[in-house]
């Protein structure tokens, strides 16, 4: 019964992998000869599901196999917890990609307006040297500005990028009600912005220690067991699937999960504090 169930769900895994690679030769076809990947007589499954689903179906398929049942489940749970580790690390990264390039429109901006160039202007200026993922929310400013909207409703796109799009966006829209000196006040604008961007480089790079050390002891335990079960024959792996193994292992997995959500907090406090 176990090595159907194995079979059986390695097979599964190895179909979804056929269908996610046929799916995208489809794909690169229909782009070749010019047809639209719109309208779709057959309603394909994308293909990024499809390959999660592969890599689930896969990582249960290993995990009953070194650790039974638990292993069965935890496996994709764990898969789950790196993918969205990696996009909680990318969404970080590109944070600090936005923030750094809003500091360039910001010093930009400066220079533009003090030229004697209007902001309207400045705005097209700069928007023309900004990169992804800045770029496409001043292009659809710069739009919102050509078909006459009000600068004030304009930047509402940019609003929602960060806390410094929403500083930069108030500076403007002070300067627009009120006047000023528009250049000084965007080349302060511009180092507040370069600090912040600068103290949570500083914050991260203090805690990431912290970091390692959590991802060592999450993983080292559980790699270990998965050695143990994976060289040892079937005898600790029998072991898993019994009641008794399988409460140990679920007691194991629950205090290594305790230890790791520990350490994660005591590290995010520690770049909050910073």
């Amino acid at each position: 019964m176990i090595a159907w169930a194995y079979g059986g769900t390695a097979a599964a895994a190895l179909l979804l992998a056929a269908a996610a690679a046929g799916h995208r030769e489809r794909e690169v076809v229909r782009r070749r000869v010019g047809a639209s990947t719109e309208p779709r007589l057959r309603r394909a499954v994308p293909e990024r599901q499809v390959r999660l689903a592969a890599a689930f179906a896969g990582a249960s398929a290993l995990g009953w196999h070194l650790a039974g049942p638990v292993g069965a489940a935890a496996a994709p749970a764990g898969v789950g917890l790196v993918l969205r580790a990696r996009r909680e690390r990318r969404s970080v990264e590109e944070r600090d990609r936005f923030d750094e390039q809003l500091r360039d429109v910001a010093v930009g901006l400066a220079a533009s307006t003090r030229a004697g160039l209007s902001l309207r202007r400045a705005l097209r200026e700069v928007t023309l040297e900004a990169r992804p993922p800045l770029r496409p929310i001043l292009e659809r400013v710069v739009r919102r500005l050509e078909v006459g909207e009000p600068i004030a409703d304009a930047l509402a796109p940019l609003v929602q990028g960060s806390p410094d799009a929403r500083l930069l966006t108030a500076v403007l829209e002070m300067h627009q009600r009120t006047g000023g000196d528009l250049p000084v006040m965007l080349e302060e604008l511009a180092g507040t912005i370069g600090r912040r961007v600068e103290a949570r480089h500083q914050a991260r790079a203090l805690t990431a220690q912290g970091r390692a050390s959590g991802a060592v002891l999450a993983v080292l335990p559980i790699a270990f067991v998965g050695l143990l079960s994976g060289t040892s024959g079937s005898a600790l792996g029998a072991f898993y699937r019994t009641t008794l193994g399988s409460l140990l292992l679920l007691s194991g997995l629950a205090l290594e999960a305790v230890g790791y959500l520990w350490l994660r907090r005591i590290v995010r406090g520690s770049e909050a504090r910073a």
